[in-house]
């Protein structure tokens, strides 16, 4: 497993390229309006992986880990054309629908997302296909393709502001562009797939069953993913309900940052469920204590970017300024979402607890729309906002994560202590004004930390390679 995670986090350091040219190169072409545009359209495309209904999901629990010669091709091409269709009636009737909205701005921005909905469902499809059968060099080299794509088009937007094609670059305009670069993406998955689309395929009557069934397994997943989606974005809503789409601009640009700094670790998660699904939770929950101590200090370890990130928005993108207060409140939220997406959720399917999962998160969901409502009108503005998301997050990995130390009888204290001590060390030495000073005292008290909370696991760990 370990030379998998390497070739996929390897060819996500283009990617990491890519977000950064997307991060803060896009931004600074667009404007704060045209960028809140794009980021609304962002925000709701979220949700339109909603429009799959489980289907997609269901495909990866029922074939993951299974070779694909192990498999009835004929049912794979069914299944293949189903969500074709499936897809196609459903973007086509969000767009009619859409036809009707009064605001041109949302008209537009709605109408991408049916197309999204075609285009990014079926692409999601074919990922997951490739992940079930643990062919990860396929998914490399698409995840490679995708970000090589994304930062040519930036430069040859850069090539055309600068030959004075025009003068910028509307949300609507780079909008085609995106989604121009996963109908290529797309083309090319049925292409490598093809022997799992074109030809004969098994009568949708006769697989009626088994399309009802993926549905069964899936949807909870999805609407847990979904639920997921909306913690993490109730900050966004909120903000971008009840401010200005100028400030929801400057504060979602906080949040493209953060997935700078997220977007090479996350994609590990792409390896490990098959990984954790072949092993069975039994065995795989002996290595959940283990696992989560390596992924939060290497997740804190990630966030000494905010201090290069802040001497570049200062210098290079002076209008996102204010961003910048935003992001020093938000980042530690980065540690949550990173264990609860890469690590909880994945132990919670491999036990095949979808629906425990999807009622705590409800449950998280519920107290995060309320907090948030309750923060927002006591104390107001995007600030107190951010502080309530961080504190949902929280909140919402003692619920996760506690439901899997009860049940599986885990080791727990150490750590939560790490998340709650990083939270507090980084917002009081980000706050420092003297940049060297916050980099330094971050780094001491990072290290220290580690030595006094982890420092017998790490020995233990290095121990056990050295007998290797």
């Amino acid at each position: 497993m370990i030379s998998e995670v390497i070739r996929v986090v390897g060819s996500n350091i283009l990617i990491l390229i890519s977000n950064m040219l997307i991060g803060f190169v896009i931004p600074k072409l667009m404007g704060v309006q045209e960028y809140g545009y794009y980021k609304l359209f962002m925000l709701y495309a979220t949700y339109a992986q909603l429009l799959h209904l489980g289907f997609v999901d269901g495909m990866l629990l029922k074939f993951g880990g299974k070779a694909k010669d192990d498999v009835n091709r004929q049912e794979i091409r069914g299944y293949s054309k189903f969500i074709f269709f499936l897809e196609l009636i459903i973007g086509v009737l969000f767009i009619l629908i859409s036809l009707f909205i009064k605001s041109y701005i949302y008209k537009q921005i709605f109408i991408f997302i049916g197309l999204y909905t075609i285009i990014f469902n079926q692409v999601t499809y074919y990922q997951f296909l490739a992940q079930s059968f643990m062919d990860f060099n396929l998914i490399a080299v698409i995840n490679g393709l995708i970000a090589f794509l994304n930062i040519l088009s930036i430069l040859f937007i850069i090539t055309c502001i600068k030959i004075h094609l025009f003068s910028d670059v509307t949300f609507n305009q780079y909008i085609l562009i995106y989604l121009s670069i996963y109908v290529l993406i797309l083309g090319i998955y049925i292409n490598y797939y093809g022997n799992f689309f074109w030809g004969i395929h098994t009568k949708f009557e006769n697989l009626k069953d088994n399309i009802i069934n993926i549905f069964k397994i899936g949807i909870p997943v999805t609407i847990s993913y979904q639920v997921a989606a909306l913690i993490f974005n109730v900050d966004n809503q909120y903000v971008s309900l009840f401010y200005s789409t100028k400030i929801f601009g400057i504060y979602s640009f906080a949040y493209s940052l953060i997935s700078v700094a997220t977007s090479v670790i996350n994609s590990v998660s792409t390896v490990l469920f098959p990984h954790l699904n072949r092993k069975g939770i039994d065995e795989a929950i002996k290595e959940y204590e283990k696992s989560l101590t390596l992924l939060e200090t290497i997740v804190f370890l990630i966030l000494f970017i905010y201090f290069p990130m802040k001497i570049f928005v200062k210098a290079f993108l002076p209008e996102y300024i204010k961003s910048l207060m935003y992001l020093r409140v938000l980042f530690p939220g980065v540690g949550i979402t990173t264990c609860i997406s890469l690590l909880v959720f994945n132990y919670f399917k491999v036990a095949k607890m979808g629906k425990s999962y999807f009622k705590l998160s409800i449950f998280t969901l519920l107290f995060s729309i309320v907090f948030t409502w309750l923060i927002h009108n006591i104390f107001a503005g995007p600030v107190a906002i951010a502080y309530a998301s961080l504190i949902s997050l929280f909140f919402w990995y003692l619920l996760t994560n506690g439901y899997l130390v009860i049940k599986y009888k885990i080791k727990w204290r150490k750590n939560t202590l790490y998340i709650l001590l990083m939270f507090v060390i980084f917002e009081i030495t980000t706050s420092v004004d003297n940049l060297c000073l916050s980099f330094f005292a971050y780094l001491m008290l990072y290290i220290l930390i580690i030595v006094l909370v982890f420092g017998k696991n790490y020995l233990s760990i290095i121990k056990s390679i050295c007998r290797k």
